[in-house]
């Protein structure tokens, strides 16, 4: 073999553009060199299910579901348990997580599984922290309810160095929602991309992501969500899908009594997008704004056309944003 395919810098770059997933596990087989390389990059670069972490710390992994009453389909829950934690499982779980930086999570884990790591939290704490490299975290359901014991799971993959934030549209549990409001931006303060789904959860806010630039919500949310962004003074860009403002969830018949404020002030957000949604709401949003320095107000796939009325109401918008194109 030649030496500069010895020199990790070089095959990084090899690697790291060129070759698909598969390729990188060919790879792999070449030599023990090339297999700890393309391995550590596919640890490091790809999104990892967390249930395939969780075989690191024992080998035997059980899917436990229980069914509704009723065997209804989507009311089943599910989550995962495993068998005994020793030293070495702890050891392989602990340096395969500081290699993740993209993680998935579907299910989380039972109560046993939960008093076991935390048992071996305390008696191998000399091992190390897990996941202290994690970048992104994305938070999916799958169309199954998750156990009471989602918010533990969450914790454990909590960490400092997030930086993104991802939660699925069928992720709108209230626990989870306000474990992603309040407990994340506590723990790790430089989240700066956050993608939320349907907000069901009246209280939630974003005012404590004071490094956050980019929004994304996926469906419905609650007018005191929309106030709070007004303390996150990087927010830049911020992309609306099938917006609605839960307003009769509040009581009112009429959206506009559930604000508390005449308007909401961003001093830095640039882009304002809508992908689909009601006009009508998309002018309540506007009209409640202010955002001296938008550049960008995009509007597609909506479920009606401007009217109107409707239509002076965004043009207002540019006299109070003279940056908008």
């Amino acid at each position: 073999m030649h030496r500069a395919l010895k020199v990790p810098e070089i095959l990084n770059l090899i690697f790291k553009d060129n070759f698909s997933d598969r390729d990188l596990v060919r790879c792999a087989l070449v030599c023990r060199l090339w297999g700890i390389w393309t391995l550590d990059l596919l640890w490091g670069t790809r999104p990892i299910p967390f249930h395939n972490v969780l075989r690191f710390l024992a080998p035997a992994i059980k899917r436990i579901e229980i069914e509704s009453w009723n065997k209804d389909p989507s009311a089943l829950v599910a989550y995962w348990e495993i068998g005994k934690i020793d030293p070495d499982g702890w050891r392989r779980f602990v340096a395969i997580s500081n290699k993740i930086t993209i993680i998935t999570i579907d299910l989380g884990i039972g109560e046993k599984t939960i008093e076991q790591i935390k048992h071996a939290t305390r008696s191998f704490n000399d091992l190390g922290e897990p996941f202290s490299n994690l970048r992104t975290l994305r938070i999916g359901s799958g169309g199954i309810r998750w156990h009471h014991t989602f918010t533990y799971t969450l914790s454990l993959v909590t960490v400092p160095s997030l930086s993104h934030v991802l939660l699925g549209k069928k992720s709108s549990m209230c626990n989870t929602i306000d474990w992603v409001c309040n407990s994340v931006p506590a723990i790790a303060p430089n989240v700066t991309h956050l993608v939320l789904g349907r907000v069901w959860a009246l209280n939630a806010e974003a005012s404590r992501y004071a490094a956050l630039k980019y929004l994304q919500i996926q469906g419905g949310f609650p007018t005191q969500l929309w106030e709070s962004l007004a303390s996150c003074p990087l927010l830049e860009k911020i992309v609306l899908v099938w917006c609605t403002i839960i307003g009769s969830v509040l009581g009112y018949e009429n959206p506009d009594l559930a604000w508390r404020v005449n308007y909401v002030y961003f001093p830095a957000l640039r882009t304002l997008k809508f992908r689909r949604g009601y006009p009508n709401i998309i002018v309540a949003l506007i009209l409640r704004s202010r955002m001296p320095m938008l550049e960008h107000l995009c509007c597609d796939g909506l479920s009606a056309p401007f009217t109107g009325n409707t239509l002076d109401h965004v043009l207002v918008l540019t006299n109070k944003a003279p940056y908008v194109k």
